[in-house]
């Protein structure tokens, strides 16, 4: 069963995550390795949340180490 063509994705991978940033490949990759970027991990894989990501922006896109978690209480807290 598919989901309706209007819902949102809860998490995305990290090429659609750079295209709705409108980020380089080595500048994005950099932010998510530091914990900038707030993101999953599951196995091996990393997704990001469009909501979250909507959050870092909104915050400034903080590039400090560690800014993730300030993003994650942000983004908690507008829902």
């Amino acid at each position: 069963m598919n989901p309706p063509p209007d819902t949102q994705p809860l998490l995305v991978d990290s090429n659609t995550a750079r295209a709705m940033l409108r980020l380089g490949e080595r500048k994005f990759w950099e932010l998510a390795a530091c914990d900038a970027i707030p993101s999953v991990r599951i196995g091996t894989l990393r997704r990001f949340s469009p909501v979250e990501l909507k959050a870092w922006v909104e915050l400034g896109a903080p590039t400090a180490p560690g800014s993730a978690d300030r993003v994650r209480r942000a983004a908690r807290e507008r829902r």
